[in-house]
């Protein structure tokens, strides 16, 4: 049996026009579809306490693992209706049913209600994530989506409207904006529309007023919003909690901050002291004389006061989230222009975000840029390729001697061989990654003698390599002092994308210098004596 071809897609996100009567059936509409959600997902869970409260499912639970206790499994979850897809669709059709509103919301949209109940007690039953939570008024609803363009929620291309109910909801669409109109108009023929597959319904609060969207799905890849480089054109990049280190093949240098402001961090901090004071004034006997929680349940009440600033506080975090996906977008772009083929380190998130870093990969978000590098990489005919640090040890090996040194954490400065000069430890990675044999897990020598031969004084002059006189009266704290303070990450705003496509980076300058095949111990050798060279206004 042939596999089905997958036809790639893309989501154009639009606002919606809505007066006041469509604010009002869309406020009823998603209320309704939270209800049949919770009550589904109350019935779902009271047969599944059920189903292991049995008898049959004990016994089954003793038995040795195999194929015949799955399959008895599966029979036991088919009797009390826990199954399938269509098990959750029909107990969400019959509180429809019941309530007596089973018109009030399209049958499309009832369904993927229903798959993404089912989907979520599966990850709870089978791999082992989170059990399936209920949701408040307060929180309800974002979405409703539908299955086809056909039913439900329907995209008129003509009038540039939605179709929800019996009512149009105007999108608005700028004409001036390139890029909604080549995403809408068919690639083969730009007389003719686009295939959209479904559309979403999308609310947000923003600034205390709610706002509605469509987010459509399309066929076919987005529109190049950048001339993607030639793939012959390399780059490595080795990516931080917070910043991203990129070295290209032209000796660019440029560690940049992903992250939001830390602005934003300053007055998150300062409304959730505040909503804590206004917790505590409201609600005294739920502490104790020392200040902590009391234990067990306890009836809470939040002031007008506290409510507000949770609306404030919510919306700072939507703005932060806003700006850093705005950062993520500015720095693809740039990267995809600059090179087609970029090498990056890869990494487990989630375990360091289970760890002691869950604030700043909260924070730079980093596998949410990689995934979107890679996405964008691959629309533009580009190559992401993520290597396992692993076997190629790159924040380990030396680019000068070739031997392999272990670094504290701590760290941020490695020496070059024997020599006084420093190297920030995250450039070297990526200069390791850019000048590495991927397949076999070796390094290119000559290569990297070159590029250090090649981008030595303008990495001095910019204070990517620094160096350090050894003497006798250097202490050993100032020493870890020295070693402690890496290269300082920018803003996007500095790497000006036809700056750096001409090799001239934040920190590194356009390399005039001609290539010559001096070994690596020769490399820095000619340097001007000095102390460290923080960055200049020329450099940088």
């Amino acid at each position: 049996m042939e596999e089905k071809e997958t036809v790639p897609c893309f989501i154009l996100k639009l606002p919606l026009r809505v007066d006041s009567a469509g604010r009002r059936v869309f406020a009823r509409d998603f209320l309704y579809a939270l209800q049949l959600r919770n009550a589904t997902l109350g019935t779902v869970l009271r047969r599944d306490r059920k189903m292991k409260q049995s008898d049959e499912w004990k016994e089954i639970c003793r038995l040795p693992k195999g194929p015949e206790r799955n399959q008895r499994f599966q029979k036991i979850r088919k009797d009390y209706g826990l199954s399938s897809v269509n098990d959750f669709e029909k107990i969400l059709k019959e509180h429809a049913e019941r309530s007596g509103r089973k018109k009030q919301l399209n049958s499309n949209l009832g369904q993927i209600i229903a798959d993404d109940l089912y989907r979520s007690y599966a990850d709870w039953i089978f791999h082992k994530k989170g059990r399936p939570r209920f949701r408040g008024r307060g929180r309800g609803l974002h979405s409703l989506r539908g299955k086809n363009n056909a039913t439900g929620v329907v995209w008129k291309h003509k009038e540039q409207s939605v179709r929800y109910g019996k009512r149009l909801y105007r999108a608005v669409v700028d004409p001036k904006d390139r890029y909604v109109r080549e995403a809408l108009a068919d690639p083969a023929d730009p007389s003719k529309p686009r295939r959209v597959r479904y559309c979403c319904l999308v609310r947000k609060r923003i600034r205390g007023k709610e706002r509605f969207y469509v987010h459509l799905v399309l066929d076919g890849v987005p529109p190049a919003r950048t001339v993607a480089a030639p793939k012959e054109e390399c780059m490595g990049i080795d990516p931080s909690l917070r910043s991203v280190t990129c070295v290209h093949a032209n000796g660019s240098v440029a560690k940049i901050d992903i992250s939001a402001p830390k602005e934003d961090a300053k007055e998150v901090r300062r409304l959730q002291r505040a909503m804590d004071r206004s917790l505590r004034a409201v609600n005294p006997d739920n502490y104790n004389e020392n200040g902590t929680t009391k234990k067990g349940a306890r009836k809470w009440v939040r002031s007008k006061h506290y409510l507000a600033l949770q609306a404030e506080l919510a919306d700072l975090k939507r703005r932060g989230v806003e700006t850093r996906r705005n950062i993520h977008g500015r720095v693809v772009r740039i990267l995809v222009g600059s090179a087609g083929t970029i090498r990056v380190e890869e990494n487990n998130w989630k375990a360091l975000q289970r760890g002691r870093y869950g604030k700043s990969v909260l924070n730079g978000a980093p596998s949410e840029f990689i995934e979107r590098l890679r996405r964008t990489a691959e629309s533009a005919g580009s190559e992401v390729i993520l290597v396992n640090p692993r076997e190629l040890k790159l924040s380990q090996h030396d680019p000068m001697s070739g031997t392999f040194v272990k670094h504290e954490l701590w760290e941020r400065r490695c020496r070059l061989g024997d020599t006084a000069f420093f190297l920030d430890r995250d450039v070297m990675a990526a200069l390791n990654l850019v000048h590495a044999e991927v397949t076999t897990n070796t390094y290119d020598s000559e290569a990297l003698a070159r590029a250090l031969q090649t981008s030595k004084q303008h990495w001095l002059d910019a204070g990517v390599v620094v160096e350090m006189k050894t003497a006798n009266r250097t202490s050993e704290r100032e020493l870890r002092r020295f070693l402690r303070r890496g290269l300082d990450p920018v803003s996007v705003e500095r790497l000006h994308p036809h700056s750096f496509l001409r090799g001239v980076g934040p920190h590194s300058l356009a390399n005039g210098a001609i290539v010559s095949d001096a070994c690596p111990e020769e490399a820095l050798s000619d340097a001007d004596d000095g102390q460290e060279r923080p960055p200049t206004s020329e450099t940088l």
